[in-house]
């Protein structure tokens, strides 16, 4: 009712707190130079939290290095593309991956605690790997599925143990 009635504005444009989760806010959106004609939008908010993982740094190094396994980029920004490929990372910070008749070799290593995001550093490695190459948010961590964002790229990887 307030939206249609062009009273109480959220204020501070640029940013909202919400006061619940989930909480539906009302955004009135009129014609410029017109304020006579406008729409009013229902949005839904649901508050969900992205940035930390819930794991420590610890953690995430024993899942990575779980002995006799490894590890498939099953998703990089959608694409299947390197699902074929077997990634181990090794105690001794070198990053090996397999497949399709060939060796690629790089770094890795983990810094963070659960409470500001822990990271995984991925450096050294070329050609078609090179997209792997960064610090990654590790936004889901678990002994069986990790995923990584870094900006606008995701790389989903999963435990794979003969």
């Amino acid at each position: 009712m307030a939206a249609q009635n062009n009273t109480n504005p959220i204020s501070g444009v640029t940013s909202y707190t919400n006061i619940s989760s989930p909480q539906t806010v009302y955004v009135r959106v009129e014609v410029l130079n017109n304020p006579s004609q406008y729409e009013v939008l229902e949005i839904d908010l649901i508050l969900e939290e992205c940035s930390v993982s819930g794991c420590t740094e610890e953690e995430l190094d024993a899942y990575l290095m779980e002995f006799e396994c490894y590890w498939v980029a099953v998703s990089v920004n959608g694409s299947i593309a390197f699902n074929d490929f077997a990634i181990q990372f090794n105690e001794n910070q070198d990053l090996l991956i397999e497949g399709n008749g060939a060796n690629y070799f790089g770094a890795w290593s983990t810094a963070g605690n659960p409470a500001n995001g822990v990271f995984l550093t991925i450096a050294q490695l070329e050609n078609n790997f090179s997209i792997f190459n960064g610090q990654w948010l590790v936004t889901e961590c678990g002994p069986e599925r990790i995923v990584l964002v870094d900006g606008d790229n995701e790389i989903v990887i999963e435990r794979e143990c003969p």
